[in-house]
């Protein structure tokens, strides 16, 4: 939509539309649409609450829920959706932002494409330690942009994410589980803080894909 690609997009419809009909005949119309019971699994306090459930969402209730002390269906509850829904807001507006700041160029190394793969995985509702993989695009594209145009403050930040990511599983595999682990017990402030070591790693990853992107519209001159 932003490059005025109408003829691809005209034939993603037809395609999205002609698998939706062949599902639903294959299915019907009741198993097809039966994932819109999974919102409420999605939203549920023991699927939230997991520290390996690293999107935005989820890593807010949990702070929240930390924080104040309080349990899910409280009466401060409508603070804690307010605020997913105001994060959310502030990850969806810099996308955005860096999206549209020349929505016309060209995007040969696919800096936007790769933003929108870590703003995808910050806002989806749940979201698990392995879709850090998808990270693997922006930082691979990163490396095959740098003989061109690098932003070296992203290449860092990917770095880290990637350390991040290592070090997370790694912590969760050997001092988390089964819980409550003996690490846990004694050292209950440092394991909090390894537990959200993954959500670290998207946030990482998150500015790494950004910087990736706004660095080089900065450099490019409009025309």
């Amino acid at each position: 939509m932003f490059r005025r690609k109408w003829r691809a997009g005209n034939l993603r419809n037809d395609w999205i539309a002609a698998g939706g009909f062949v599902t639903v005949a294959i299915l019907g119309w009741s198993q097809s649409f039966s994932f819109v019971h999974a919102a409420l699994w999605l939203t549920d306090y023991r699927v939230v609450n997991r520290v390996d459930d690293l999107s935005l969402g989820p890593f807010v209730s949990r702070m929240f829920w930390s924080l104040t002390g309080t349990a899910p269906g409280s009466s401060a509850d409508w603070i804690r959706r307010a605020a997913i829904a105001a994060a959310d807001a502030v990850i969806l507006g810099l996308t955005i932002r860096a999206t549209l700041a020349d929505a016309s160029r060209r995007d040969p190394d696919w800096r936007i494409y790769s933003l929108w793969i870590a703003t995808a995985i910050m806002l989806t509702p749940v979201g698990w330690h392995h879709y850090l993989v998808l990270l693997a695009i922006p930082f691979v594209q990163m490396v095959a942009a740098a003989e061109r145009q690098r932003s070296s403050r992203a290449i860092w930040m990917a770095a880290l994410a990637y350390l991040l990511s290592a070090v997370s599983l790694r912590a969760f595999s050997r001092f988390m589980v089964p819980p409550p682990t003996a690490f846990q017990l004694t050292f209950p402030w440092l394991a909090r803080a390894l537990e959200e070591t993954s959500f670290i790693a998207l946030l990482t990853g998150y500015i790494a894909a950004y910087w990736f992107a706004t660095d080089h519209a900065r450099r490019v001159p409009r025309h």
